[in-house]
C-alpha cells in the first residue's frame, strides 16, 4: 500500500494530481480544508485543501495511471445523490488509519463526495471521517435500504461520535433555566418549549423571568404568558424566586428565563448562577446561537461549563449554512443537546431530536437516488440562479445565502454560464450540495470526471 498527502489550491486539483499519480484505482482516505493567513500580520487568508491518498502497491507499479473517464450523463457532478451503494464498496474495507483494501474510483468518488458534504455542512473533518466509516460498516446502511432507514442508521451513531440528546432528569417537578449572551435567542426558545407544551396539553406549565436588565423583557414573557394562559411571575433576587417556585409545587414544569451574560462577566455570571441555584433550579440549558463561529463558540461554553451547564440548545439554525458546528460543540465538550430553534415560527421550528434533525439537514432525503442510481435532474427553471450586485459569488435560489441578499441587491440569470459571462464565481455551499454542477456548468467550467 502506497500513501501520499496532496495538497492543492482546491479539491477539483488535488483529485486530478492524485488520479495522475496512483491512477483510477487510488483510495481517498481522508480530506481536509487548510486556512492559511500568509503575508504582513496574517493579513491575507488563503484556503487550501489537504487530501491523503492510497493505492495498492503492486497495481500502482505494474499499471501506468489511467486516463480520465468520464461517469454516464447524470451520474458526475451529482453530488451526494444515489452515493451510498458505490460508498459501501468504497469504505467496507477502510475500519482503520491502515485502510488496507482498494476500491474502484467512482466508490472512492463516492466516499470522498459524502465525507465533503459533512464538512461543507461545518462538521470538522475528523468527525466527518469517523461518522462516514461507522456508517459504512453500519448493517442497515445497504444497497437497498430507503433513505429514511439511512437517516436514522446516521442519526443513531452520532452517539459513538460523542453527539447525545438531554433526557429529562428524574427529578420532579422539572424547573429548567435558560442563560446565554444577550441576544442568544433565550426568550423566544422558551416561548416555543411553552407553547408545544400547551398545544400537545401535556405537563402542567409555569413561565418565570428573571431577566432584569432587558427593556421589557418580563414583560414580552409575560404577554406571551398571558396568550398561552400559563401562570407567570418576575423575580429579582434568588429568595423571591424560591418563593415564587415554592407557590407552584403543583406545576410539572416551570421554564425560567434569565437575563444575558456574557462569559467574561464573571461577577454577573456567578450571580445569575447562584440565582438559579438559590431558587431551586433543576437543570440549566445554555442558549448558542447556531451562527457562532467555532472559537467564539469554544470561548462561551468554556466559560459557562464550569457552573454546572446540564445542557446545550441551539437558536437560529435557519440563519447558518453550517450546522454541523453543533455536532462539533457537542462532541467538544461531551454536553448533550436539549433542543433546536430552526426558525422564527412558535412553535413549529422547534426540533426536539437534535441528531435526526442534524443527519436531515446535512444528508437530506432528496440527495438518494432510486436503486442508488442518481435520480434524474429536473428541467432547469428559469432565473434559478442569483447574485448579490456587491458580491463576487452566485448561488442557486434555494442556497442559504441566496435567501439573504436584499431584493434591491438582487440579480438574477437564466443559466450558471449567464452568471459567470457577467463575472460571478459559484458559491461553495451549491456546490458542495451538488446544485452547481447543472448541465449547463459543463460548459463554462472543465468538467471534472468523479473517477480518479
Amino acid at each position: 500500500m502506497r500513501m501520499k498527502r496532496f495538497e492543492a489550491p482546491s479539491m477539483t486539483e488535488a483529485l486530478r494530481r492524485i488520479r495522475e499519480e496512483f491512477g483510477p484505482d487510488a483510495v481517498i482516505l481522508s480530506a481536509r480544508s487548510l486556512r492559511r493567513f500568509p503575508g504582513a500580520f496574517g493579513l491575507s487568508r488563503t484556503t487550501r485543501v489537504e487530501v491523503t491518498a492510497a493505492v495498492d502497491a503492486a497495481g500502482w507499479a505494474a499499471a501506468p495511471p489511467a486516463a480520465p473517464a468520464d461517469l454516464p450523463e447524470g451520474e458526475a457532478g451529482s453530488g451526494r445523490r444515489g452515493l451510498l451503494p458505490a460508498l459501501q464498496a468504497h469504505l467496507r474495507g477502510l475500519g482503520s488509519r491502515g485502510r488496507p483494501a482498494a476500491a474502484s474510483g467512482r466508490a472512492a468518488a463516492c466516499g470522498e463526495t459524502l465525507h465533503r458534504a459533512f464538512v461543507t455542512g461545518g462538521v470538522d473533518p475528523e468527525i466527518a471521517e469517523r461518522w462516514v466509516d461507522r456508517l459504512a460498516a453500519a448493517p442497515e446502511a445497504n444497497e437497498s435500504a430507503p433513505p429514511a432507514r439511512l437517516q436514522a442508521a446516521a442519526a443513531a451513531l452520532l452517539a459513538e461520535l460523542g453527539f447525545a440528546e438531554a433526557k429529562p432528569p428524574d427529578a420532579a417537578p422539572r424547573r429548567s433555566a435558560f442563560v446565554g449572551q444577550a441576544g442568544a435567542g433565550k426568550t423566544t426558545l422558551v416561548a416555543k418549549l411553552a407553547a408545544a407544551e400547551v398545544l400537545r396539553q401535556g405537563r402542567r406549565l409555569a413561565l418565570l423571568s428573571l431577566d432584569d436588565r432587558r427593556v421589557c423583557g418580563a414583560q414580552e414573557l409575560s404577554a406571551f404568558a398571558a396568550a398561552l394562559g400559563v401562570p407567570f411571575a418576575a423575580a429579582r433576587s434568588g429568595p423571591e424566586a424560591a418563593r415564587v417556585l415554592q407557590g407552584w409545587s403543583e406545576i410539572d414544569w416551570v421554564l425560567i428565563d434569565t437575563a444575558g451574560v456574557a462569559p467574561d462577566e464573571e461577577d454577573r455570571l456567578r450571580e445569575t448562577l447562584g440565582l438559579l441555584a438559590a431558587s431551586g433550579c433543576t437543570e440549566t440549558h445554555l442558549v448558542l446561537p447556531a451562527g457562532l463561529r467555532d472559537a467564539d463558540c469554544r470561548r462561551v461554553v468554556g466559560g459557562f461549563a464550569p457552573h454546572g451547564i446540564r445542557a446545550l440548545a441551539f437558536t437560529r439554525l435557519d440563519e447558518t449554512a453550517f450546522p454541523g458546528a453543533v455536532l462539533n460543540a457537542a462532541v467538544a465538550f461531551g454536553l448533550p443537546v436539549s433542543w433546536i430553534g430552526t426558525g422564527r415560527r412558535i412553535p413549529e421550528d422547534l426540533a426536539e431530536h437534535p441528531a435526526t434533525w442534524l443527519v436531515e439537514r446535512l444528508w437530506p432525503e432528496e440527495a438518494f437516488g432510486r436503486a442508488g442510481m442518481p435520480p434524474r435532474r429536473a428541467p432547469e427553471a428559469a432565473s434559478s440562479w442569483v447574485a448579490n450586485r456587491n458580491s463576487e459569488l452566485y448561488h442557486r435560489e434555494g442556497c442559504p445565502w441566496a435567501r439573504r441578499i436584499k431584493a434591491e441587491h438582487l440579480l438574477r440569470f437564466e443559466t450558471a454560464a449567464a452568471a459567470e459571462a457577467a463575472g460571478y464565481q459559484p458559491c461553495r455551499t451549491c456546490m458542495a450540495a451538488g446544485e452547481a454542477a447543472a448541465p449547463e456548468m459543463a460548459a463554462v467550467r472543465p468538467r471534472c470526471s468523479v473517477r480518479l
